[in-house]
């Protein structure tokens, strides 16, 4: 029985975002390969990789992630940079576009976000994320594509927490799922 490969998503400490990829028939699993690659020792930024989700689509891989990176001036408060970021695979996640660190899709986003999605159906990319929103409630944004990642369009929906999920059906409609705030309805 061949089942492809199979990928997952792992994070080594706050820094790196990485995708082990198992061959079909495969004993061990690829060396680990860097996705997020956004830490550099040499400056005074301090960066965070998490949240990673990844979508599959024959040989087309797809993985979003949040990233958040704390410039550090001494004597003063780290200013903290947000962004939602995505990379994408035509040949079954060996090689990634989008350069060393991903593409930069959402930016701003703010530190109490509570869930990054990925899903996908033929060229048709969706990335949802919901966030606690300044003097307002819980939001997502669903990011759509329709061309494999190379465009996004974005659009903001009031939801009952920061954490909803997504998935795409055989009819490639999507489906958003919030959980419900204390005592309402999803």
């Amino acid at each position: 029985m061949n089942l492809g490969r199979i990928m997952y998503s792992v994070m080594f400490g706050f820094l790196v975002l990485g995708l082990l990829c198992k061959p079909a028939g495969a004993v061990e699993f690829d060396p680990v390969l860097n996705l997020s690659n956004t830490f550099d020792p040499t400056t005074f930024h301090t960066n965070r990789s998490r949240l990673p989700s990844v979508a599959v689509v024959g040989d087309n891989v797809y993985v979003a992630w949040f990233e958040e990176t704390a410039i550090l001036v001494p004597g003063q408060n780290p200013q903290i940079s947000t962004e939602v970021r995505f990379r994408s695979s035509t040949d079954g996640g060996q090689t990634f576009a989008e350069g060393p660190s991903g593409k930069v899709i959402a930016t701003g986003v703010g530190s109490d976000i509570g869930t990054v999605r990925v899903a996908a159906f033929g060229n048709n990319v969706y990335v949802l994320f919901g966030t606690l929103a300044v003097g307002g409630g819980p939001a997502a944004t669903l990011l759509r594509s329709t061309d494999g990642g190379a465009e996004f369009s974005s659009t903001t929906v009031p939801v009952g927490k920061v954490s909803p999920d997504m998935a795409v059906d055989g009819a490639g409609n999507i489906h958003v799922l919030s959980p419900p705030v204390l005592g309402g309805r999803s």
